[in-house]
């Protein structure tokens, strides 16, 4: 039977060595917060300050608020740095939607001026039929069909209202 024997000098140097290596860790977030590189740390040097912030044991009330500080901090420097590429995320597809709205704009003056263009020649045609439908209106008073036909009901127009409508 093996019976392990602990020293306890050894177990004294193991928990002083594990103290000092927290100590170091302490030591080093201090340092970023005396300093004030807190604010040019690196995103994982925010996540680590937190992680230590966050999980360390403040048994003293007198300092406890200086962690919760130093985690709103931290906290706040991160949102600060997710709400600038927020912003520059936005800024790149609103230039893009812009444009966007620029090439339909464009567009739909190209379309319209194309139906203006291809409709030309049936609203010629159109105001041919109006003008001697008038003239033979104008010259017959008696007739009851134009050669005119109403648009919204089909029916055939009647003089007297083709002279209405379109005699100035």
């Amino acid at each position: 039977m093996y019976i392990l024997k602990f020293n306890f000098k050894h177990i004294k140097s193991w928990y002083n060595a594990l103290i000092n290596i927290f100590k170091k860790e302490i030591r080093g977030n201090d340092e970023l917060f005396d300093s004030g590189e807190i604010f040019d740390a690196t995103t994982k040097e925010l996540h680590n300050v937190l992680k230590i912030v966050s999980t360390e044991n403040v048994p003293n009330e007198t300092v406890r608020h200086r962690e919760i500080i130093r985690a709103l901090t931290v906290l706040t420097v991160i949102n600060e740095r997710k709400a600038t590429s927020n912003f520059r995320f936005n800024i790149f597809y609103t230039t893009i939607l812009i444009a966007l709205a620029i090439m339909t704009y464009q567009l739909s003056a190209k379309q319209a001026k194309y139906v203006e263009f291809s409709t030309r020649a049936d609203r010629i045609n159109q105001q041919i039929d109006i003008n001697q439908a008038v003239e033979l209106c104008k010259i017959n008073l008696n007739m009851k069909t134009s050669r005119l036909f109403n648009v919204i009901s089909g029916e055939p127009a009647s003089c007297e209202s083709v002279l209405l409508r379109y005699d100035n």
